[in-house]
């Protein structure tokens, strides 16, 4: 019965197939949150890919998700993919490190463990007609509003 408040994956070299087997198993009951960080600008992975021969789980792109997987995101509320691709810093170097290169995606990861905030809470938003999150332009702002809402003034 040991659960896992937050399971976070950046960056993530799993193959996609391996993952939904995961799934299948019940990964899902680990933990009580599962955030997968991707974007379809990490050349490291795009290595990996082209190295291994399959698709990697941190490289996931919205033309890659098909309606199943889709309606499957939108039914699995404790599962949010949120998306880097676009966000500043993020595609520095070969875009593998965009935790330590983009100021906004440590900042979400590090409100998602201190505070526990779900992304709407963290001031991310949806894709349009996709399950995944990302970030709104300003989502420093969005970010602090949320912050400030949800915080005591002694904090």
């Amino acid at each position: 019965n040991l659960r896992i408040g937050q399971l976070i994956l950046v960056g993530s070299d799993i193959d996609r197939q391996l993952f939904g087997a995961y799934l299948v198993d019940d990964l899902l009951q680990v933990a009580e949150t599962t955030t997968i960080y991707v974007s379809a600008s990490d050349k490291a992975l795009g290595f990996s890919t082209w190295l291994l021969g399959r698709e990697r789980l941190g490289q996931t792109r919205l033309d890659f998700l098909n309606p199943r997987v889709m309606e499957y995101l939108h039914k699995t509320p404790n599962l949010h993919l949120v998306d880097v691709t676009s966000v500043e810093g993020s595609a520095e170097g070969n875009g593998h490190g965009y935790f330590r290169s983009s100021p906004w995606v440590s900042s979400d990861i590090l409100m998602t463990l201190m505070h526990d905030l779900g992304p709407i809470n963290r001031g991310l938003v949806r894709v349009p007609d996709h399950p995944i999150w990302t970030f709104h332009e300003d989502y420093i702002e969005r970010l602090r509003s949320a912050l400030q809402t949800r915080l005591p003034a002694s904090q």
